[in-house]
């Protein structure tokens, strides 16, 4: 099974996601290879798109699926052409195809979302779909990847199981996706400066703006203050007192 993702620490939610498909609860003293599950990742984050073009040239990747359950970069249009390139996409697609979907989708008031299986093809995120399942976007935004990541690798585990069954060495059969009409949105790829934080907001949507960049890669929420950029993570609501909103703060000089 190979798994082409830019953040290690979701590959290993995504392996715990595929053990749990193949064996039900996981022992915590279990390890991928007990079940045979042979990713090959890169050493540490992948960080640029050389990098990413190298991982997905080497002799190594083989011949079966390739699983992206988290991807920064444009896949190698030789290699999607192959048919072995599995995307998970967390909306119901055809709906918000296109970049930061976790972040979008928060913004528009979402609480819960799908997380589509599909094939990838030279247009984005538009390729047949194999399986799509629910998806809860509460926490922050390291909770959701995580969940996603998990629930990716249970979704990966069936597929891999359709591919390996009788040594058939075929995907199972997907469904294209209906035509994306006028209500379908396409999101668009934030950009750092979109974390400032508008401070004119409710309470509540403040909290969401917070943890929807709270993870480890990306730009979080920020407040510009003179030489200082104060970052905000880990919003939460203060229930047992005043129910007023907290979140941590870190101070950068600015740039």
């Amino acid at each position: 099974m190979i798994v082409a993702c830019s953040q290690p620490n979701l590959t290993k939610a995504f392996l715990y996601g595929v053990m749990r498909g193949a064996a039900g609860d996981v022992p915590p003293q279990m390890k991928p290879f007990d079940l045979g599950i042979f990713p090959y990742h890169p050493e540490g984050e992948v960080t640029t798109s050389e990098e990413a073009d190298l991982f997905l040239s080497d002799e190594r990747i083989g011949a079966g699926p390739i699983f992206f359950p988290y991807w920064h970069w444009k896949v190698p249009v030789g290699l999607v052409k192959t048919g072995r390139c599995i995307g998970f996409h967390p909306t119901d697609l055809p709906y918000g195809r296109g970049g930061s979907p976790i972040q979008n989708l928060i913004l528009e008031g979402r609480r819960n979302t799908y997380l589509s299986c599909y094939q990838m093809t030279d247009e984005m995120d538009a390729g047949p779909v194999f399986r799509k399942s629910w998806l809860n976007l509460d926490g922050s935004a390291s909770d959701i990847y995580d969940r996603l990541a998990w629930e990716a690798g249970v979704i990966a585990q069936w597929l891999w199981g359709e591919w390996t069954t009788e040594q058939k060495l075929q995907l199972p059969e997907s469904t294209p996706q209906r035509a994306a009409t006028a209500s379908d949105p396409v999101f668009v790829r934030r950009k750092p400066e979109q974390s400032a934080l508008d401070t004119g907001l409710k309470q509540e949507k403040i909290h969401d703006f917070i943890r929807m960049l709270d993870a480890p890669w990306l730009p979080h929420a920020f407040v510009q203050t003179g030489d200082y950029k104060i970052e905000l993570t880990n919003a939460r609501f203060d229930l047992g007192r005043t129910g007023e909103l907290r979140a941590d703060a870190r101070f950068r000089r600015a740039d």
